[in-house]
């Protein structure tokens, strides 16, 4: 008897000690005081513009919650290599993550709605996943359910896709894709250019130029910037402007643990910084740049090709219908093909409706003439 009343006194102890452990622990959540430290990791070397406004971001929310938290930064997957980065996020080994949803499409196939007659416009995607809480928790479900990730925030945008090629390797209209081995970023884009009897070959933004170089490809589909922050002016001959994708998901993970404990109060200023981020900062930037590197090129000896409108219908009859069925599969495979329907049909709906709304925007001075990506004229 007395050996259980021991047991049962040193039992009262241990949860009087528990329950003032949570008891602290709660107060230190709670202090006014309290400063969240959080690592961010990128894909993107320091010079890529990906990381340059998703840091400038970063600055603006360290600002907006006065020093109530701060992020240390590690560019260029310092903290592990891209393909792993996402599981890495999910289990806390970093809170934030800025990667390409492509590199994942095996995972969370979802994600991948960078596809050829996807999303219009990257202003009309940004501006639907700001104003539309059912399409951000869309996105975000597959990642979260399998992979423990949220995608609250708006990325920064990828100009839209071209292809640059080596000298002699050009791409004037359809039929030159015939016989090219062109680097891939994966889902879709390999079964579009398997289409157009062109050679997928997978790479990450790393490895282009070394590719190019030793022939392991013809050229890349890429963005404009790849000649300036990859080197491949070095490497390149021309320039085809064939916009096959007008906008990609190169998007920001967070730890859906870190999120949920996160005060209320940090994660309303973390989404009101990144829509103002979006529209003052990051869309004015990320078109002046892209002008800026087709000029680049240009003065630089490349060759600038401009795919017809009539050889750009014909890519894109091709390209929309793969790229859409692809998706729609693969995600339909992953168990997830009710979610993929719903966000095809918002896309849909923001196609048809993008006219429409950049009238509205432009009134309201949310985007301004010059300063955002393929108006709708």
């Amino acid at each position: 008897m007395k050996k259980y009343l021991i047991l049962y006194g040193l039992c009262i102890i241990f949860a009087a000690v528990a329950t003032m452990f949570i008891i602290v622990k709660d107060m230190e959540a709670a202090s006014p005081d309290k400063i969240y430290k959080v690592t961010f990791m990128s894909v993107y070397p320091p010079s890529h513009q990906q990381y340059t406004l998703t840091s400038r971001y970063l600055d603006m929310v360290e600002d907006a919650a006065k020093g109530k938290i701060k992020f240390e930064r590690y560019p260029s997957s310092q903290l592990c290599p891209e393909r792993q980065a996402l599981d890495a996020v999910g289990k806390g080994v970093f809170q934030i993550l800025n990667s390409y949803s492509g590199y994942y499409s095996g995972q969370v196939g979802t994600g991948a709605m960078g596809f050829p007659g996807g999303w219009p416009n990257p202003a009309s995607w940004a501006y639907n996943f700001l104003n539309d809480p059912e399409l951000r928790d869309l996105v975000s479900k597959q990642f979260l359910e399998r992979s423990n990730v949220v995608i609250p925030l708006m990325h920064a945008f990828v100009p839209g896709s071209c292809f640059i090629m080596e000298k002699g390797k050009e791409i004037r209209k359809v039929e030159d894709f015939r016989g090219k081995k062109i680097r891939s970023p994966g889902g879709e884009i390999t079964p579009i250019y398997n289409e157009l009897g062109a050679a997928g070959v997978l790479l990450i933004g790393s490895e282009w130029y070394t590719a190019m170089q030793r022939g392991t490809v013809d050229g890349v589909m890429g963005y404009p910037y790849a000649i300036r922050t990859y080197r491949l002016l070095e490497v390149a001959g021309s320039m085809t402007a064939l916009r096959m994708v007008a906008t990609i998901c190169p998007m920001v993970f967070i730890n859906a643990d870190f999120w949920k404990s996160l005060p209320q109060e940090l994660r309303e200023i973390m989404f009101n910084v990144n829509k103002k981020w979006t529209w003052e900062i990051m869309m004015p930037a990320v078109t002046e740049e892209e002008t800026k590197d087709w000029i680049l090129g240009k003065e630089k000896g490349l060759e600038i090709i401009k795919f017809s409108p009539e050889e750009t219908a014909k890519v894109l009859k091709i390209s929309s219908k793969v790229g859409r069925d692809w998706y729609l599969n693969e995600c339909k495979k992953q168990g997830y093909g009710d979610v993929a329907e719903k966000l095809v049909a918002k896309m849909a709906k923001a196609t048809e409706e993008w006219p429409t709304l950049e009238k509205r925007l432009l009134k309201e001075g949310i985007i301004k003439s010059g300063q955002y990506m393929y108006p709708a004229d």
